[in-house]
């Protein structure tokens, strides 16, 4: 008993198992090979989103009313402004999504309605692949203004670049490696 005790020891030592594991989380932009990657369009609302740079939306409501009173003309203004701040690296979710093709009808790209809150008037944010160059999905802001929930915002951003989708992604890499040392083998075994 003693010998099988040992003889188990020593094979145990010369035993070795290794698993590896790599990984690491980032956040990169999101793009079409992504979404192709997981199945398409259809699968985009499974992300969790995060925008790239702070999104600053303004709106400025401006009211005027004239009357006469006591026999004078009576002018009485006011202006309202809200300011709505989006900032960079928010968590924000798709709401909606659909697809477009070029005008030559040779690429598609997805358009993702991204909302960054729980509002009345449920607004979000378009976000759409711009040029062919560059697959990122910048915010979709013709004319510096964007429609968020019942009204139309100015839209504005530090910096040239235009604020984009991120994700996060994980990446993992598993490698084994085994090593045994050999025990022989013996007339009668």
């Amino acid at each position: 008993m003693k010998i099988r005790k040992r003889l188990a020891f020593v094979v145990a030592m010369f035993s070795w198992v290794f698993v590896v594991f790599f990984g690491c989380a980032s956040t990169v932009p999101i793009t079409d090979s992504m979404i192709q990657e997981v199945g398409g369009i259809e699968n985009t609302p499974l992300f969790q989103y995060y925008v790239s740079k702070t999104i600053t939306l303004t709106l400025l409501s401006e009211n005027s009313a004239t009357t006469i009173e006591s026999g004078q003309l009576i002018r009485r203004s006011s202006t309202d402004r809200e300011t709505i701040i989006i900032r960079g690296s928010l968590p924000g979710l798709v709401r909606d999504h659909f697809q477009t093709e070029t005008i030559d009808g040779t690429r598609t790209s997805a358009v993702l309605s991204v909302a960054f809150e729980n509002y009345e008037g449920n607004p979000y944010i378009l976000f759409m692949r711009i040029n062919n160059i560059d697959e990122r999905y910048y915010i979709l802001a013709p004319r510096e203004t964007v429609l968020y929930g019942n009204a139309r915002y100015a839209v504005s951003w530090d910096g040239d670049e235009q604020p984009y989708l991120l994700i996060k992604i994980q990446e993992s890499d598993r490698r084994a490696s085994q090593s045994r040392r050999a025990r022989g083998l013996r007339l009668g075994e």
